[in-house]
């Protein structure tokens, strides 16, 4: 069996594996969040650096790091997630106005059945 298989609309692989590889999750918090979230542990970094000492401003700072690079690809994540809902509508509405014309068409086909039994 062949690795593609024809269709009307999509000529793809036979699995779903392609199908997987675009999926794309919604965010888990938005860029404020985690933007508020860093700022938090770098204001922890600093208090802890100050009382306790640089045991515990490190992991405050690792903490402050991670928040951080989370940040910054929720930006990524988020952006992907709006295109990948603008696309869905723009296929949905595609999908809708499709379907509308192949209704026209079989309302013109039957209405040409009527006029050639007439």
């Amino acid at each position: 069996m062949p690795d593609r298989v024809g269709h009307s609309v999509h000529w793809g692989p036979v699995t779903t594996h392609h199908v997987r590889e675009r999926w794309i999750l919604r965010p888990f918090l938005s860029v404020r969040a985690w933007i508020m979230i860093s700022a938090a542990c770098l204001v922890a970094t600093v208090v802890l650096g100050l009382t306790v000492g640089s045991r515990a401003g490190g992991p405050a700072f690792l903490a402050f790091v991670v928040a951080g690079y989370i940040a910054w690809r929720a930006a990524y994540k988020w952006r992907a997630w709006n295109e990948a809902i603008a696309a869905h509508k723009v296929k949905a509405a595609q999908a809708a106005f499709d379907e509308s014309d192949r209704e026209l068409q079989r309302r013109w086909l039957r209405q040409q059945l009527r006029d050639n039994d007439a």
